[in-house]
């Protein structure tokens, strides 16, 4: 059929939807103050870029648990937020990955625990497991020991920007010594490194047989917009099939799942 007589266009429409729901959604939240919410135990210091401009300037201290506030114009779509740890020798390092900012998530968490899953275990349950395992991904630029019943289990490699199919450390499979996992079992993380040892995280339910994956400490998106994450399928909160925004993967760059697919 010739283009622009009844042909579909698929891809007219997919941007439509896409400006819509984006302008809906800026436009409710547009009086809404910013949060950013540390979820971690940790004080960290918080440098902020405006778009365009490459330079990155101190924005300010946040408490471990802490929540501030800020104005609703604070940001801009594109700013760039990163987060960093000053050592006890006063040396600042990268801690989590940058976030790109954006006015339809004003609500913004540092050191989120994100569940997902893209296939399932259900083909692969035994009489005596109801997950054969589940891959931890840890987004922190620190080390990670992981505690199953009490003792240690497993220890993740800080985050160096690559995933497990680069060969990173950082993401391991835990399969419980080949003896699986089953519903409510717990995991617990803490730092892993001389001085915080001890330092409990959060101690994170499998609560779901679908259970696949389990980031650690990743930088998320507020509960009244579409969360940044490339889930299909995902705990306690909506999916949103509109918009899905995917962690950049160049500067300021970011991209858009299909709105009429069925994830």
């Amino acid at each position: 059929m010739h283009p622009g007589k009844g042909s579909f266009d698929y891809f007219h429409l997919r941007g439509t939807i896409d400006e819509v729901l984006r302008a809906q959604s800026a436009k409710n939240q547009c009086s809404k103050e910013w949060k950013i919410i540390n979820m971690l135990p940790t004080n960290l210091e918080l440098w902020s870029e405006k778009k365009w401009t490459g330079t990155a300037e101190p924005l300010t201290k946040i408490k471990a648990r802490e929540t501030l506030v800020f104005e609703p114009n604070k940001f801009s779509d594109g700013d760039q937020l990163y987060t960093y740890f000053r050592t006890p020798q006063g040396k600042l390092i990268p801690f989590l990955e940058p976030c790109s900012l954006r006015c339809i998530w004003k609500n913004v968490k540092l050191g989120a625990v994100v569940y997902r899953s893209t296939g399932g275990h259900l083909g692969e349950q035994a009489s005596n497991w109801d997950m054969r395992g589940i891959t931890l991904h840890n987004k922190m630029r620190i080390p990670l020991n992981v505690f199953y019943k009490g003792r240690l289990a497993a220890q993740i490699s800080a985050y160096d920007g690559m995933s497990y199919m680069g060969g990173s450390a950082s993401t391991v499979y835990f399969d419980n010594d080949r003896q699986g996992l089953n519903m409510w079992d717990k995991l617990t993380f803490s730092y892993s490194v001389p001085g915080l040892m001890n330092k409990e995280l959060f101690t994170v339910t499998l609560d779901d047989v679908q259970m696949q994956d389990v980031h650690i400490g990743e930088v998320q998106g507020g509960e009244t917009g579409p969360d940044p994450d490339t889930a299909a399928y995902s705990v306690d909160r909506p999916v949103w099939t509109g918009i899905t925004y995917y962690i950049p993967t160049g500067r300021y760059n970011s991209r858009m799942t299909n709105p009429l697919a069925p994830f």
